[in-house]
């Protein structure tokens, strides 16, 4: 009963560590499904990765504030440019925030646009600026329209649709090299000590297993000395067999060599 009880909880725990060895390696290969979906994706989207058209970003200054405060996380969808509108003046700013790749310095921006410009041959130009005329990046005397900036449509990412403190916060987490790396080891680390620990398991419940249930050796399994004693104990039981048939064999011609000798003294 014991035993039995033993073996059941074993059991438990064996299914419990492949279901945590199983969700574990899951984790570990979305982990590595993201990591190439997004490296694949940076090739064409200006260093950056792309999900499904959606992109994150975090504001690094203050020439959208306070539409976008320093540290907010941004989610950025790529859109059709021509979706895309302007300020009905640059006062009002009422027009898209759209995020873009700045050729002249090769920076990423999040500017709102104040004018589009069609080019006449079928392209678009946007000319964005951002809402902080004061900010930190702008001249000492502030930043005018002669600041903005003219964005050809092949360079737009995309159009900024939501932000959060909570997300900037998630984004700069995880674009940590260290974060990442951590993320990988530590269930790869797991993975590796659980399947460890099966083995030795595995190891001590086979001595054990073999007490319980002796196997029996084939002729090719067994050593010589082995197959020598097995043969000697096979005639042992053989020569005793013999000899049991051959003492019953004698006495029953014992009894019958008496049965006669009776026969015999009656007739007399």
């Amino acid at each position: 009963m014991k035993k039995n009880v033993e073996k059941e909880a074993q059991s438990k725990k064996s299914l419990f560590s492949k279901i945590l060895t199983w969700v574990l390696g899951s984790f570990v290969g979305v982990l590595l499904v993201v990591q190439v979906t997004g490296f694949i994706s940076a090739r064409n989207n200006f260093g950056v990765s792309s999900f499904m058209g959606y992109q994150s970003f975090v504001v690094l200054t203050d020439s959208m504030e306070p539409e976008l405060p320093v540290g907010n996380g941004v989610i950025v969808k790529k859109v059709d440019v021509e979706t895309l509108v302007a300020s009905t003046t640059p006062e009002a700013k009422d027009g898209d925030i759209i995020t873009f790749f700045r050729s002249s310095d090769e920076l990423i921006i999040t500017h709102r646009i104040i004018e589009v410009i069609d080019d006449g041959d079928g392209t678009l130009t946007f000319k964005c600026l951002g809402d902080n005329l004061n900010a930190q990046t702008c001249p000492t005397e502030g930043c005018t329209i002669a600041n903005s900036d003219l964005v050809p449509e092949e360079f737009v990412m995309g159009k900024v649709i939501g932000s959060s403190v909570a997300l900037g916060a998630i984004s700069r987490f995880f674009s940590s090299p260290i974060t990442t790396l951590f993320l990988v080891l530590i269930p790869l680390g797991a993975v590796f000590a659980s399947s460890i620990v099966d083995f030795i398991k595995a190891a001590k419940m086979r001595p054990e297993e073999e007490k319980e249930n002796p196997k029996v050796l084939s002729d090719e399994e067994l050593s010589d000395e082995e197959f020598v004693k097995i043969k000697e104990q096979e005639k042992l039981l053989v020569i005793k067999e013999m000899e049991k048939e051959r003492l019953r064999k004698e006495m029953e011609d014992e009894i019958k060599k008496g049965e006669s000798s009776l026969e015999e003294t009656k007739k007399e």
